[in-house]
């Protein structure tokens, strides 16, 4: 008796159990501003940007507001990993600015995929520089009136693109690169979770906007949605996007310019200095083991083959790079590459600016190398891989040697049978999981925020189709027609990201949710499947029909609640007698058969659902417990067609 009174539902192993089924999609995010876990109702992007600044969330939730018409839920949690800017090239610009990209205090904010062309070129600070910046790839691009200006930071993704003094030239590409987007972690999803329990608002499922970069954090975000249901009696589905596809990792390719009055000094076969008057090396950026290239001096116009041993404000000194003694020039230019160490000892490249993970560097990729001139150039694959440090595998054989990063290539690509292979065996052992749906793959959408067409998960277009339909109706369903504006081509109308129809069904067979589209029309993306991580076979592997049981659940559970502190008449064994079961039993199916016989122009949400409760409980001990059972079938699916043609 010292129980807190409760309804309790749970499910039979033939149904399983998720979500909930109401008019509220819950969305979880990663934020800028206010990362404090609060459940906030909004019914726009701008209201969650008000809050919470912008991220891929605040993207997200702009889209939902537009195509679904419904309020939602958003929970914004902190950024446990901030998004990084990779890949970085500059070598396209032949001008003497140095160009370099920035990301704001809190990262990257969004995945961009950049590029910066000059249509107006000129001295910086000094001419009317025009630029064209895409974000999205090239899908689109924008024109930048850089003016005088030496620095231009990107709307809402906090990039800044500056520039030294110097000249651009117009034609040139002058800077392209790749930034992630930041990610939360489970401690995140929990914070959410338990905060969502405080209060009632009650969601048809959860989505996380942020990559599950493992198992790990697919399994913590899993527990948190079981939880959900143990302690909090709320029956939640979750829909979690995989890592994206690496089409292909690129090493930043980057220099600095340097123009200031010089003094070059002999100090013998090593050890050689360069002096400045004025400026500071350190705050040009300029680092030990960087390669210098010198010009505009008398004497000593150089090509660097050796990095630099150590820097000071005013003070270079060179390795092996030999110096004639000059004074006070005031022509002088060296431009900094970033330098390649190769051992044969270690199996391993080190460089020493820069970062192999931020530019997209992975444990068991090939890597291949180009421009060495010697052994180094072969592909070989990786065995770890720091910021700085690529080891390959045992048996690769390297020449011991450093070179520029101005004249190597390092390069690794990632096909897409690779991929799916990939997250197949990553996150193979989220298994008998229907309340947890995985997503993988992208497809270009335009932002209504930004803009830009960037690349979006598959899991976003699922989300607001599964909205737009009552419970029942797979998001897969064919006649509803295309995902309106979503693409799968790029700006050539080339297939360029997964068609789970062309690139040969795996990520259906893996049971990730995914694109598609049709061979004979209409045009356009589809969902190819959406599918839970139950058994494979299972029918709550379709999503639609775990949202159906979710939706049961809840109804069940909501009704049952109703009968606590009720006092039926008892028979002298203590079951209740049969017209008070009779009433009860109404009072449960009423509400049960109004919501799941609710007919909104797409058919019944089952095919047949009753509850029923235990004639034989004994209702006159304290304590005392009603159980009951609810039977439901769910309503077929059409998966395939298949028809014999007779030809007379």
């Amino acid at each position: 008796m010292a129980q807190l009174t409760k309804s309790k539902v749970t499910v039979s192993a033939e149904a399983g159990a998720a979500g909930t089924g109401t008019d509220f999609y819950t969305i979880i995010a990663p934020v800028p501003v206010s990362p404090d876990g609060v459940p906030r109702l909004f019914a726009s992007g701008k209201q969650v940007f008000d809050q919470h600044g912008y991220s891929p969330g605040c993207e997200f939730a702009s889209l939902y507001a537009d195509e679904v018409g419904k309020p939602f839920i958003f929970v914004g949690v902190p950024i446990a990993t901030q998004g990084s800017l990779g890949q970085l090239n500059t070598v396209g610009n032949t001008g003497t600015s140095t160009v370099s990209v920035t990301a704001g205090t809190n990262g990257p904010l969004e995945e961009t995929n950049g590029i910066v062309k000059v249509l107006a070129g000129g001295t910086i600070g000094a001419s009317q520089i025009l630029l064209s910046l895409s974000l999205d790839g090239g899908s689109k691009y924008k024109t930048v009136r850089l003016g005088t200006a030496n620095t231009y930071t990107t709307q809402y993704s906090s990039i800044t693109i500056s520039f030294g003094a110097g000249t651009l030239v117009t034609g040139d590409t002058i800077a392209t690169w790749k930034t992630t987007a930041p990610i939360c972690d489970t401690a995140g999803v929990t914070l959410a979770r338990q905060s969502l329990a405080g209060q009632q608002k009650l969601s048809k499922k959860w989505i996380v906007i942020s990559d599950a970069p493992d198992l790990t954090f697919a399994n913590g975000v899993l527990a948190q949605c079981l939880t959900y249901e143990t302690a909090n009696e709320r029956f939640q589905g979750v829909r979690v996007q995989v890592r994206d596809h690496i089409a292909q990792a690129v090493m930043a390719k980057t220099s600095l310019s340097v123009a200031a009055q010089m003094t070059f000094a002999e100090v013998g076969g090593t050890g050689d200095t360069v002096t400045r008057t004025g400026g500071s090396f350190l705050s040009d950026g300029v680092v030990v083991g960087d390669i210098p290239t010198i010009s505009g001096t008398v004497s000593n116009n150089v090509t660097g083959v050796d990095k630099i041993t150590a820097v000071t404000a005013t003070v270079l000194t060179l390795g092996t790079d030999d110096l004639t003694p000059e004074s006070n020039v005031t022509t002088a230019r060296i431009v900094f590459w970033g330098s390649l160490t190769f051992s044969l000892a270690g199996r391993t490249v080190t460089r020493n600016r820069g970062s192999w993970i931020d530019d997209g560097f992975r444990v068991g990729q090939v890597a291949t190398m180009t421009g060495n001139g010697n052994a180094n150039d072969q592909s070989a694959q990786i065995l770890t891989v720091t910021h700085t440090v690529i080891t390959f595998v045992t048996g690769t054989v390297l020449v011991d040697s450093v070179k520029s990063t101005q004249s190597v290539s390092v390069t690794v690509g990632e096909t897409k049978a690779q991929w799916v292979t990939s997250i197949e065996s990553a996150f193979s052992t989220v298994d008998s999981a229907p309340r947890i749906n995985l997503g993988a793959g992208r497809a270009r959408k335009l932002s209504p925020m930004t803009d830009w067409n960037y690349r979006r998960p598959v899991q976003w277009a699922a989300a607001i189709r599964e909205m737009q339909h009552d419970v029942h109706v797979p998001t897969w369903k064919k006649d509803l027609g295309s995902l309106p504006g979503w693409s799968l081509l790029d700006s050539a109308q080339q297939l360029v990201e997964y068609d789970d129809r062309i690139d040969g069904a795996g990520l259906s067979a893996a049971r990730f949710t995914s694109f598609r589209s049709w061979a004979n029309g209409p045009s356009g993306t589809f969902i190819s499947l959406d599918l839970t991580r139950d058994v494979d076979g299972g029918r709550l592997s379709y999503a639609h029909n775990q949202d159906v049981v979710n939706l049961v659940q809840t109804l069940v559970h909501s009704a049952t609640e109703y009968l606590i502190g009720n006092t039926p008449q008892l028979n002298p064994d203590g079951t209740a007698m049969k017209d008070e079961l009779a009433d009860i039993k109404e009072r449960v199916n009423a509400p049960l058969r109004r919501e799941m016989y609710k007919n909104l122009g797409e058919g019944n949400r089952c095919s047949f659902v009753e509850w029923a409760p235990n004639t034989t409980d004994d209702l006159s001990v304290p304590g005392a417990v009603l159980t009951g059972i609810s039977e439901l079938s769910l309503n077929g699916i059409i998966h395939s067609t298949n028809t014999v043609i007779k030809v007379r």
